[in-house]
C-alpha cells in the first residue's frame, strides 16, 4: 500500500480510479507491474475480496456510467468489516 503495510482510505480511492481506467481500456495497465501488484494486494484483502464478488458491475464507464441492472446473486450477502 502507499503509506503503510495496511491500507488507508486513499488506497481504496486509487484502486477505484485504476479499476475504472482498466474497464475503459483493458490494456492501459499492461507492463505496469507495480500498479498491478498494488491492485492485487487490495483485491486480496478478505473484506474487499468479498465485496468485489458481490458488488454490482459498473458498465459504460466513460460513456454513460451506470451499474449493471442484472444482480449477480438472488440474495444479498452480509459483508463483515474488521
Amino acid at each position: 500500500f502507499f503509506e503503510r503495510s495496511t491500507p488507508l482510505y486513499c488506497d481504496f480511492m486509487i484502486y477505484h480510479i485504476l479499476d475504472n481506467a482498466r474497464r475503459v481500456r483493458k490494456e492501459c495497465l499492461d507492463g505496469k507491474e507495480s500498479v498491478l501488484a498494488f491492485m492485487k494486494a487490495v483485491e486480496a484483502l478478505p473484506s474487499t475480496s468479498e465485496y468485489l464478488k458481490s458488488r454490482p458491475t459498473p458498465i459504460n464507464i466513460g460513456e454513460k456510467p451506470m451499474l449493471d441492472p442484472v444482480p449477480k446473486c438472488n440474495e444479498p450477502k452480509e459483508i463483515k468489516f474488521n
